[in-house]
């Protein structure tokens, strides 16, 4: 009847919406890439490090989230209040991150909870130690919910200190543990996940 061949059709087209939805969902999220895993992929160069940076490191505690085998360990420096680490790589696009459809995400082991974790985004040419804002394309915050115990966090974005630098001109990551504190706590991290690379080196070779 006409009434059934309606009804089939308006349901078919529901489900082809909703393919099509979860479809623009995936692709939002496409350009979130694995930087470092501390076991077959690493995206980028480590340049600066305040505190002690052991890459390859026996994961203290094996289970929930991250059973990997290997991590990383990070020793703040307690004489510096903003403890940085650097990793040096040139980045595409960066609108999905600052507009929040794309997110920065890692995998911490922390000694408490409620301990914030920064992520800023940098211009390497223009932003140096002692000219904040300059060349900070933007920062991103999170917060330990546990401890001793791995959690995935996800970084919201809060500020984009120098509006003067583009989405396209960004070519450093800098990693904060517990920032503007005079803490030497250590942290286990492992399975960083970003913006994608502007030129992956790894794009289409094989994994050794």
């Amino acid at each position: 009847t006409r009434l059934s061949r309606k009804l089939k059709t308006t349901h078919m087209t529901k489900i082809y919406l909703s393919f099509l939805f979860i479809g623009l969902i995936g692709f939002s999220t496409s350009a979130q890439t694995t930087w470092d895993n501390f076991e077959d992929t690493r995206k980028g160069t480590y340049g600066f490090i305040n505190g002690t940076f052991i890459p390859y490191f026996g994961n203290p505690d094996p289970s929930g989230v991250n059973t990997s085998e290997v991590v990383a360990s990070y020793t703040r420096n307690q004489a510096e209040a903003f403890d940085v680490l650097i990793l040096d790589a040139a980045m595409a696009d960066l609108s999905d991150y600052v507009s929040g459809s794309s997110q920065i995400s890692i995998d911490v082991w922390s000694p408490a909870a409620g301990i914030p974790i920064q992520i800023t985004l940098e211009n390497s040419e223009t932003a140096e130690p002692d000219n904040f804002p300059a060349g900070r394309h933007s920062v991103y915050l999170t917060e330990t919910t546990v401890a001793e115990e791995w959690e995935t966090l996800t970084f919201t974005f809060d500020t984009q200190p120098d509006a003067g630098v583009s989405n396209t001109d960004v070519d450093r990551l800098v990693l904060l543990f517990n920032p503007d504190t005079n803490t030497d706590d250590q942290y286990f991290w492992d399975n960083l996940q970003g913006p994608e690379l502007a030129d992956d080196p790894c794009e289409g070779v094989t994994t050794n």
